[in-house]
């Protein structure tokens, strides 16, 4: 697996996601990884959308990053090599306001 750094300009201001730190076996499979993930939830892809699966049966749209449909915009960046079998975020960038 690789460790990849995505970032994006294509989103800004506040409250948004400009980079984020991830583990995947490859670059596309790297740009569907969406770095707004809380506890006990999950990202999927929806309606060809980024949605957010609390496990309770309701998902609700995930925002404040590239939308899935530009994901060929986000820059990314080989970082090294992991030992871990796992696709995952690592950590990523949230500018609050």
């Amino acid at each position: 697996m690789n460790i990849y750094k995505l970032s994006q300009k294509e989103v800004t201001g506040y409250d948004t996601f400009d980079s984020m730190v991830v583990i995947a076996e490859n670059e596309e499979k790297a740009r569907k990884i969406h770095p707004e993930i809380h506890h006990n939830e999950k990202v999927i892809i929806k309606d060809n959308k980024w949605q957010i699966d609390d496990g309770s049966g309701w998902t609700f749209e995930a925002g404040h990053w590239v939308s899935y449909e530009n994901r060929n915009k986000i820059k990314i960046e080989l970082l090294g090599i992991a030992n871990i079998k796992i696709e995952r975020l690592i950590t990523a960038s949230f500018w609050a306001g």
